[in-house]
């Protein structure tokens, strides 16, 4: 059976409004020789369903061994990568897995230190 578009529209209208970037990554070297990476400009933006509790159980859910700050669902099309640095308000996060489902995307994160 195939999920109509019109359903997919009112799901995304309803769960998925909040704004993620996708930022640049800068390698710089610095003075002492040292690989420095900043965070760049915006790459581009998707909108999906940010969800910062219960994240403990969603570790154990998804099998993950590291801790997690974020957990982010969004549409399938998204273009999104492990090692990705993500941007929602005002904090970045790295993309630590990116568990594709056959009705969206899972990314989770943690903070990125700068």
């Amino acid at each position: 059976m195939q999920y109509p578009d019109s359903a997919r529209e009112a799901f995304d209208k309803v769960f998925r409004d909040k704004v993620i970037s996708v930022l640049n990554k800068v390698v710089e070297t610095d003075a002492e020789g040292g690989v420095v990476k900043k965070a760049g400009t915006v790459a581009s933006t998707f909108k999906g369903n940010v969800r910062f509790t219960s994240l403990g159980e969603l570790q154990t859910e998804l099998g993950l061994t590291e801790s997690i700050d974020i957990a982010i669902t969004c549409d399938t099309s998204v273009s999104v990568a492990v090692d990705d640095l993500l941007e929602y308000k005002d904090v970045v996060y790295v993309a630590d897995n990116v568990l594709p489902s056959d009705s969206h995307l899972t990314i989770v994160g943690h903070k990125w230190l700068k």
